[in-house]
């Protein structure tokens, strides 16, 4: 049994797109030699993208002794950041916008306390062939890291992240997408176009066109879900995989924090597996973080116990499928006075009348498969936070650590739901 398991889960780690739903609009695939693909539930549906979030990918393929210099501006958003990713797509360094340092005369607006409407927002980032140090205060100013230089110079991919645009703006933030120069060993600086032609590496999802029309692995529906929704934190795609089967195969390979699926090295991740006849219709109850408000275009950055919150749901099936469904966020997420929001899961055929924000609900597809996943994403949790993801250290000690900052579910039916009325 363990070994069909390990040949499933080689099946699973090949990551392949599949039918997609959401409310987000898609967001333009950039005119931009080097950021040149952009995944949403639109265009490429790959990785669980979060639909209140717009992804730039570019191939980072360095000549010996290179760096790649790249000059942008802080988008009017509520985060963005720059991560690097090996050739499984597992994260190897990150770094988030509040430690970018501005450029002289310029203000980062994501600093708490700063202006966010200030004209002057300009910033400089390196990117070097070198490992990451083990300690921030060795870190570089500005400085992302792509590991050894004769391992990833040809197989990294760096991604830029804009996160909810304040309203009005556009899918950049309002900013143009930053531009990228390299730097030769002997100073000499290459424009956008020479470095796109010197950076002879394509940008790749290593997702074939047979693979775009969702021609994966054919298998069978099985999960491990539970009446009463199991969360557990993301730790790395293999005990992610095993779970769908077995819980005991996931907790042998071990919760060693690795990551992967191109996730952010700022976020955290719980997920939970669902399966419709369990019920149809899926209430999810939990107390709402405190974030910084921006999308309304507020003056100044607040501070948060996280900066930002999601919830998705997605495709996490024995068919390598890595399509988000839907999502909801902090900003589209209906919450109480006191901060206690519900979410209701179904198809759109059995979502209750009353799942809307006006009865105080916030409603998520469930997808078309009889089974899927939700996903809740913890971002730049403040160290003083006791109750988030980042502060799960081990599997089975999640309830434990977040307590109400947890959503607690159970199955229900339509007709059922709407009988607490609105």
């Amino acid at each position: 049994m363990r070994l069909i398991l390990l040949t499933l889960l080689a099946a699973l780690l090949t990551p392949v797109a599949g039918p997609t739903a959401g409310p987000a609009a898609a967001a333009q695939a950039p005119q931009d030699c080097f950021w040149t693909s952009v995944f949403d539930e639109e265009n490429s549906n790959l990785f669980y993208p979060d639909t209140g979030v717009n992804y730039y990918l570019g191939r980072v393929a360095l000549p010996p002794g290179g760096r790649l210099v790249v000059r942008g501006q802080y988008p009017h958003s509520r985060y963005t950041s720059f991560n690097v990713y090996d050739e499984t797509f597992k994260p190897t360094d990150a770094l988030a916008d509040v430690d970018i340092r501005p450029d002289r005369g310029s203000v980062n607006p994501f600093v708490v306390g700063n202006r966010r409407d200030r004209a002057r927002r300009d910033y400089t980032v390196k990117v070097v062939p070198a490992p990451a140090p083990a300690r921030d205060r060795n870190r570089a100013r500005n400085t992302v890291y792509l590991g050894d230089e004769g391992r990833s110079r040809y197989n990294a991919s760096m991604v830029l992240r804009v996160y909810l645009p304040d309203r009005g703006r556009n899918q950049y933030g309002g900013v143009p997408l930053p531009e990228v120069a390299l730097r030769l060993p002997d100073g000499t600086e290459l424009d956008q176009p020479a470095t796109c032609t010197a950076l002879t590496q394509q940008p790749s999802t290593g997702v074939t066109e047979a693979d775009q029309q969702g021609n994966g692995p054919s298998l069978p529906d099985y999960t491990t879900a539970r009446k009463h929704p199991d969360w557990e934190r993301f730790f790395n795609v293999p005990r992610t995989m095993l779970r769908q089967f077995s819980q005991t195969l996931a907790d042998e390979y071990g919760a060693e924090s690795r990551g992967g699926f191109f996730s952010d090295g700022n976020n955290a991740y719980v997920y939970a597996f669902m399966a419709r006849d369990l019920g149809r219709v899926l209430v999810l109850r939990g107390r709402m973080p405190d974030v910084p408000e921006t999308y309304r275009r507020e003056r100044v950055f607040t501070r948060g116990q996280l900066r930002y919150w999601s919830m998705c749901s997605v495709s996490m099936q024995p068919y390598g499928v890595t399509d988000t469904i839907g999502c909801v966020n902090d900003a589209r997420t209906a919450t109480s006075r006191e901060g206690w929001y519900t979410v209701v899961v179904s198809t759109p055929e059995d979502r209750p009348a009353n799942a809307r924000r006006e009865c105080g609900v916030t409603w998520l597809p469930f997808g078309i498969r009889p089974t899927a996943a939700l996903v809740m994403r913890n971002q730049l949790a403040n160290p003083r936070f006791p109750h988030a993801i980042q502060k799960v250290r081990r599997p089975g000690t999640e309830r434990e650590v977040m307590g109400a900052f947890l959503p607690r579910g159970h199955y229900t039916g339509t007709r059922a739901f709407q009988r607490r009325g609105c």
